[in-house]
């Protein structure tokens, strides 16, 4: 928890780099960022994160809400949230928008983008990197040369990586999404941290 104390303060700059080098999606404050409960019982656990947090040296800036609170500020939210957490210095992006805007930013400044070239093996050769894609079997195989690579493939970076001598595991976090359609699109964003 501590490296992420340190780490947590630094990471808005890149942000902001990117939107210099172009990326013309933006990224949004949370004005506040709003996290929805149950019962005071399940709010608890998120308030022990926050404890563990400052524990390490990091700060979060929050003030509990009843649900009627919270309501009004997002009316989109049903009576079955009994209390909250108002969280500020939170941001978000739209995931999707993003990607694309630093895609085009990229090619904008004259990176070639490929698409559809999943890759199956990194080769380090004598002046250089040969990244190589396989589609069903040897005959379907595609190759991209370069000088140097950047192996940045998330949960998956053991099977690329690991002959470069690289031991470090990342695990994939779980994710949830569903798909709903309200009347009234919520303009705020909302976190269930009980039910994820």
């Amino acid at each position: 928890i501590e490296i992420f104390a340190k780490v947590n303060p630094l990471a808005m700059e890149p942000f902001h780099e990117l939107a210099a080098g172009g990326v013309k999606e933006p990224v949004k404050e949370a004005q506040p960022f709003l996290a929805g409960f149950l019962s005071d019982k399940d709010r608890k656990g998120l308030l022990h994160e926050f404890d563990v947090v400052k524990s390490s040296g990091g700060t979060v800036d929050f003030d509990l809400a009843t649900g009627d609170e919270l309501r009004s500020i997002e009316p989109t939210l049903s009576d079955a949230v009994a209390c909250g957490v108002l969280l500020r210095g939170q941001y978000f992006i739209n995931p999707p928008k993003y990607a694309d805007s630093l895609a085009t930013a990229v090619v904008k400044r004259g990176a070639e983008l490929k698409t559809g070239f999943d890759v199956a093996e990194i080769q380090d050769t004598d002046n250089g990197v040969t990244v190589v894609s396989t589609r069903g079997g040897d005959a379907s195989q595609e190759f991209i040369t370069a000088d140097a690579v950047v192996i940045a493939t998330g949960a998956w970076l053991d099977k690329l990586a690991r002959r470069f001598g690289v031991k470090a595991i990342v695990q994939a976090g779980r994710g949830y999404s569903f798909s709903v359609k309200p009347d009234v699109i919520p303009s705020h964003p909302v976190y269930f941290p009980t039910q994820r």
